[in-house]
Parts: C-alpha cells; structure tokens; sequence
C-alpha cells in the first residue's frame, strides 16, 4: 500500500529488511484503515501466507511481506463490516492461499465492492 505522495503505507518487508514498520493505528481515512487488516507475505522458503495483522508476527523466516487492508474473508467468512450491494466501488485487487498452497492475485478491471471481491475469494 502507498500513501497518495508514493510514500509507503502500513508494513513493508523486501529481501527480509523492514523497510516500514506495521500500521497499528486503530483510526484512519480510507480502506487501509477498515479492521483488521492483512499482511501478506514470502517466507524464505517461498511459502504464501496470508494473516490478519492482529494475527501477524514478523520473524527472520519472512522474505517479503506488505500490509493492506481490509481482510476480505476472515477464517473463510465474510470481514463484518463488508456490505453487499455497497455502492463503495473501487478497482479492487486481492491476495489468497489457494488448498495446495499456491498464491492467488486477483484484480478487477472495473470497479468492486469489497463484498463482491471476497466472494472470489471465498469460492472453492
């Protein structure tokens, strides 16, 4: 995530060296700021991992890792706060673990509410 200057927002790991530091802000403007958030991430061994912040520790196995937010799915259900029908529209992009392990990245190309960018997510 950036900042509209391009400065970086929330938590940002390149090549294992924190390059910023998590976001734990409970109160902002913006998506970003709509809790929890997520934080994706390499480890070393090129393993996905996606985890809610609060659920999140940084360690010496990740490689790479980068804060965002909203989660979209939380434990496989819907994040709370997402609203079906949400006139919030926004091109849209998303991270997930696929069953096998693989990293899925999605991105619309015309905008989203984040409700209809989860049920991606969600389907099996």
């Amino acid at each position: 995530m950036n900042n509209k200057d391009q400065s970086l927002q929330g938590l940002f790991v390149e090549k294992g060296i924190v390059r910023k530091e998590v976001d734990v802000h409970k109160e902002g403007f913006g998506n970003f700021y709509l809790k929890p958030n997520g934080v994706f991430c390499l480890t070393k061994d090129g393993k996905g991992i996606v985890r809610s912040m609060n659920d999140f520790k940084l360690d010496s196995t990740i490689e790479y890792a980068t804060q965002s937010g909203p989660m979209l799915l939380i434990n496989g259900d819907y994040h709370n706060k997402l609203i079906k029908r949400s006139l919030n529209l926004h091109i849209g992009n998303g991270v997930g673990i696929l069953p096998n392990g693989n990293v899925l990245f999605a991105m619309s190309k015309e905008r989203v509410n984040f409700y209809d960018l989860a049920i991606l997510f969600r389907q099996k």
